[in-house]
């Protein structure tokens, strides 16, 4: 199984290409971005997984990417 992360999939298109990945069983999503409460409420509606990563702080890369194969 592949897992996906997106940064910002709980946006309008983040959202849309989240939904099209996690309706395929190769394929695990984790929808993620700053607010983890989006995250979460996104990735609940669709049963991905939710993380929380914020692009200009590098500091929150390594825990949102842990074991992710493609972002």
């Amino acid at each position: 199984m592949t897992t996906i992360l997106i940064a910002g999939g709980y946006g309008a298109v983040g959202h849309k290409i989240a939904q099209q990945l996690a309706s395929r069983k190769d394929i695990a999503v984790i929808i993620a971005g700053r607010s983890l409460d989006k995250a979460r409420a996104a990735a609940t509606a669709i049963g991905a997984e939710a993380r929380m990563i914020d692009l200009r702080q590098s500091e929150s890369w390594a825990p949102a990417l842990k074991d992710v194969d493609l972002v």
